[in-house]
């Protein structure tokens, strides 16, 4: 094939966390055994990693379709509220990493500067920022309930002030 030939390579990669083999992904992506393996290993890609995922959804699935038309408008409300507050945290976030981060410099408080330290690493916690963080997936749980909101909320209001 070109050497320049533009290959999917996410699709490669779906198919690999599914724990498709890999004349599997070569049959349907046309993309050469060699180059799979090449980029699997480059991007670290986990083997069989999207297995658990498929066994969840189809489980949910079953459990929605089962619940009543009331109850699924319902539940259907409540995800989109908890998504779309998520998305209002990652804001919040990055407006505080942002303030946070100009703050800093100009603190003479050692207290001060402290809680802003924290809220500054809860909130690249929180919106990823840190994916190289050790243990980030489980702090950035920990991260949203424990914040510490009085620092967050002066931060914001200085941000939207501003």
């Amino acid at each position: 094939m070109a050497k320049n030939k533009p290959y999917d390579f996410d699709r490669a990669k779906a198919l690999w966390g599914l724990g498709k083999t890999i004349r599997e992904i070569e049959a349907q992506t046309k993309i050469p055994r060699s180059t799979i393996e090449r980029q699997a290993k480059k991007e670290g890609w986990g083997k069989g990693s999207l297995g658990q995922l498929v066994t969840d959804t189809v489980r949910l699935a079953e459990d929605f379709g089962s619940k009543s038309g009331t109850e699924r408008d319902i539940v259907q409300d409540e995800a989109e509220r908890i998504l779309r507050a998520k998305g209002a945290i990652e804001k919040v976030s990055l407006l505080a990493i942002k303030r946070i981060s100009q703050l800093i410099p100009e603190e003479d408080n050692l207290g001060m500067l402290n809680q802003g330290m924290n809220a500054l690493k809860t909130a690249m916690i929180t919106t990823g920022a840190v994916d190289y963080y050790p243990k980030a997936k489980e702090q950035q749980k920990q991260a949203e309930n424990d914040a510490p909101k009085k620092v967050v909320f002066e931060v914001v209001n200085g941000v939207l002030s501003e």
